[in-house]
């Protein structure tokens, strides 16, 4: 679960950098804002790599711990049912399965920690293309709104004229 933890704490750390759009000021300039429109795509194909690697390796691991379990399960399983025993008196798949699990107990649970954290780090990466697609929407309206409001901005040549005008 550390590492889980640690893959958090790095991927808040690379999203928090990249939607920064407040300056040292605590302003939001239409530099920043430039700069994150700028940065949007490539970020956001950083985190569907991302998401899509993290995906691969949850695929893999599956495959490994399914083979893993499928060759305990079939160990038990001849132990249980051995072939002179009468059909009638067989271990049921549930028994087995619960036999399977008490007699590899602690590589069962290394298994599962594994898959349940690497599920866990998809869904937490999907989280976050979902929330870097509402992050587009920020700076888009922060970027008409900017937009809106240097067009009300008196240009300088707008200044030069009421100043002539004045005198």
């Amino acid at each position: 679960m550390v590492d889980y933890i640690t893959f958090i704490e790095e991927q808040l750390e690379i999203f928090k950098n990249h939607t920064t759009l407040l300056n040292s000021n605590h302003e939001i300039t239409p530099a920043l804002i430039n700069k994150n429109l700028a940065e949007f795509t490539n970020i956001g194909i950083a985190l569907n790599l991302e998401y899509q690697r993290a995906k691969s390796i949850l695929v893999d691991l599956k495959r490994d711990f399914n083979e893993f379990w499928d060759s305990k399960y079939v160990e038990m399983r001849h132990k249980l049912n051995p072939l002179d025993l009468p059909g009638n008196k067989w271990s049921s798949q549930r028994e087995i399965d619960a036999e399977t699990k008490v007699a590899n107990a602690i590589e069962f649970r290394e298994w599962d920690t594994k898959v349940q954290e690497q599920e866990m780090k998809v869904s937490f990466l999907n989280s976050l293309r979902e929330q870097w697609q509402d992050h587009a929407k920020i700076i888009i309206t922060l970027s008409n709104n900017a937009r809106q409001e240097m067009m009300y901005l008196p240009t300088e040549s707008i200044r030069r004229e009421r100043a002539v005008n004045t005198n």
